[in-house]
């Protein structure tokens, strides 16, 4: 490693193939970053790794090198003469504005950041993201309006042959999720065309959830022996992060090869939750297949369970009762009145809940069952058996998609109270013209026994991911 700084240049990948650590990234990042908190080294570039055809693909891989090396000698020699306030004024004033705190708050924050990252292969392998990606991918920034706050908001276009994604970096939110079939592109998202109508309305249209998405019974929680208060917006409960979650924040961003990578500083105390989070959510293509890879990092004990709220219809338009729908779960959490999980897990089998065989949304939404009257229809954690969560089929489109997950559970919302309101294109939506598919851990889990705890502990990396895989496979649905 000396020998590497005295070049000039160290990359952390040789070192994780030379088996510099054996067990993990423990050893070998934290080194990394005592170097970096002292200075002795920083980030001169970032290398991505080529395809067949020449293209960058996957995660960069940040090469390291020392200040001298990267500002000149001269320069840093004189900046060893400045004063320490006058040096945190030039540290990351972006980091320091998205902590909206003091500079060792900042400082923090950019080793939260950098912590986001590592084993690339490994991580690409998990998210279900298989071969190389042989269609060219296009990432276009353009604006999209400024929020009442005076904050600029773009949006990015990512697209290749099958897929075009919209993201804007309000919400982290996928905007319009176009797919190719039949020499046509199909919408198959809910969305609007400005930003005021987002800042405006609710529902959580495609955005990212956070710092706990789905609901937190009687707006508590109790960690480490102490209990913490949140905001309750949700009657007596807290949902998708509270009044203000993270829906409603303008993410910074990041143009990658394929995609885009959006984070954003929740500070201590947020709505209630523990500890400043540095949360980030990445949208790449890889053919047919949208990646959504999160990570998190804090600075102290406390929840998280991040998740994309899109709202999908496959057909573009009209009811989504007729799509087709299978989930590879065998139960699902029993619903108070509140639609909060009261612990029980029960058997999908001869249930309305039984989409282990492909059938139609609406055939048993109708039902007479309590479960169904509690939510005003399917608003239900389903608890998964394997990587594959969902499959879905529009019935006029043909258009497949295919969920997978490294999250344990995901909520089936049948957009049951989803108001009347204008959309995209003047599209009116209504209940029942979509439906949500959302990766999460159980919700209420703090309170329930028996299920895995969205616990975010100080210093450790959250990382989990979310793959749709869109093809015109064709679903034979149970009659």
């Amino acid at each position: 490693m000396c020998q590497a700084l005295r070049r000039g240049i160290l990359n952390p990948e040789r070192y994780i193939h030379a088996n510099y650590r054996k067990r993990g990234n423990t050893g070998f990042d934290t080194v990394i970053t005592r170097l970096r908190m002292q200075t002795y080294i920083t980030i001169g570039d970032f290398v991505y790794s080529q395809d067949k055809f020449g293209q960058p693909y996957g995660w960069g891989i940040a090469e390291y090198t020392t200040p001298e090396m990267q500002l000149g000698p001269d320069f840093v020699t004189s900046a060893y003469q400045r004063k320490s306030e006058r040096s945190r004024e030039h540290f990351r004033p972006s980091a320091r504005r998205s902590a909206g705190s003091s500079g060792e708050t900042a400082f923090k924050t950019d080793l939260m950041r950098a912590q986001l990252g590592g084993q690339k292969k490994k991580w690409k392998r998990r998210c279900g993201v298989k071969g190389e990606n042989t269609m060219s991918v296009s990432v276009e920034k353009k604006p999209f309006g400024v929020t009442k706050d005076g904050e600029a908001v773009s949006a990015y276009c990512i697209k290749n042959e099958a897929l075009a994604v919209e993201i804007m970096e309000y919400g982290a939110a996928i905007r319009s999720l176009r797919v190719h079939h039949g020499g046509a592109w199909t919408d198959a998202v809910l969305g609007y065309d400005t930003l005021r109508e987002y800042e405006e309305n609710d529902g959580y249209l495609g955005a990212c959830i956070g710092r706990v998405g789905n609901r937190i019974g009687g707006a508590a929680f109790t960690l480490n022996g102490k209990d913490y208060r949140l905001a309750g917006n949700d009657g007596e409960n807290h949902l998708h992060g509270g009044v203000r979650g993270f829906d409603k924040y303008v993410w910074s961003a990041e143009m990658l090869p394929d995609g885009v990578r959006l984070t954003r500083v929740s500070p201590d105390g947020e709505e209630g939750y523990p500890g400043t989070m540095c949360a980030a959510v990445s949208y790449r293509l890889c053919g047919d297949t949208l990646t959504m890879a999160y990570e998190a990092s804090a600075d102290r004990d406390t929840l998280c369970n991040l998740t994309n709220h899109s709202y999908f219809n496959l057909n573009g338009s009209g009811s989504v009762l007729g799509h087709t729908l299978q989930i590879c779960a065998e139960e699902f959490l029993e619903n108070s009145a509140a639609t909060l999980p009261t612990g029980k897990r029960l058997p999908v089998a001869g249930t309305p809940f039984d989409f282990r065989v492909p059938k139609r949304v609406g055939q048993d939404i109708g039902a007479d069952d309590i479960q169904l009257r509690n939510g005003g229809g399917y608003d239900h954690n389903f608890c998964l058996t394997g990587e594959t969560a969902a499959v879905l089929r529009g019935d006029a489109s043909g258009i497949t998609m295919t969920v997978r997950t490294t999250l344990p559970g995901m909520q089936l919302y049948t957009a049951n109270f989803l108001t009347e309101r204008r959309g995209k294109q003047g599209a009116i939506y209504a209940p029942r013209c979509a439906l949500c598919l959302e990766t999460q851990y159980f919700p209420n889990a703090m309170a329930c026994d028996g299920f895995e705890k969205p616990i975010l502990r100080a210093g450790d990396l959250w990382r989990q991911c979310t793959t749709l895989t869109f093809s015109e496979k064709k679903m034979k649905a149970r009659a």
